[in-house]
């Protein structure tokens, strides 16, 4: 499988890993933080336990660049920061969870510079609403030989049935 990474804002897609000597190495996700809004009132045992809501984390993805010199990677650092830093929220979907997307707002693109020709790029997306969500959506059909991960819980012998 080709890795990838896609941004979609909007109703545009765009795969960034299309762009020539561009490769996603990895992405890894914080885990989730949560807010108890548990209640506790004086003279009373315990608590009330209130809803739970999950506070926002961060989305860290490595790439790697080998450009042709020092030029074409000033250049293409200049492009790619314009690419994760936008004025409105988008998602953000990777080739190792391809079920999943994060709603993005912020990124921090940082360069370590390998040699003069290469760079290993790391970006932290702040997924501002502390989870994320499933690509698909359960009012399309369901097939087993695409658009479904192991997290889903179904039996691997499951055999869908239409009415």
């Amino acid at each position: 499988m080709q890795s990838f990474v896609k941004i979609i804002d909007g109703y545009k897609e765009e795969v960034i890993t299309d762009f020539n000597q561009l490769i996603f190495l990895d992405a890894r996700a914080e885990s989730p933080n949560t807010n108890d809004n548990s209640v506790t009132i004086n003279g009373v045992d315990g608590i009330l336990p209130g809803a739970i809501s999950f506070a926002p984390f961060s989305l860290v993805l490595r790439f790697g660049y080998d450009g042709i010199d020092v030029i074409d990677l000033n250049l293409f650092e200049h492009w790619f920061r314009s690419v994760f830093n936008r004025r409105h929220p988008y998602y953000v979907i990777t080739s190792q969870m391809p079920g999943v997307k994060y709603a993005v707002n912020t990124a921090n693109v940082t360069s370590n510079l390998k040699d003069g020709s290469s760079t290993e790029i790391e970006v932290s997306l702040n997924v501002y609403k502390g989870y994320s969500e499933s690509v698909n959506w359960t009012d399309s059909e369901f097939l087993f030989d695409s658009n479904w991960m192991f997290e889903n819980g179904i039996p691997l012998d499951f055999t869908p049935k239409y009415t």
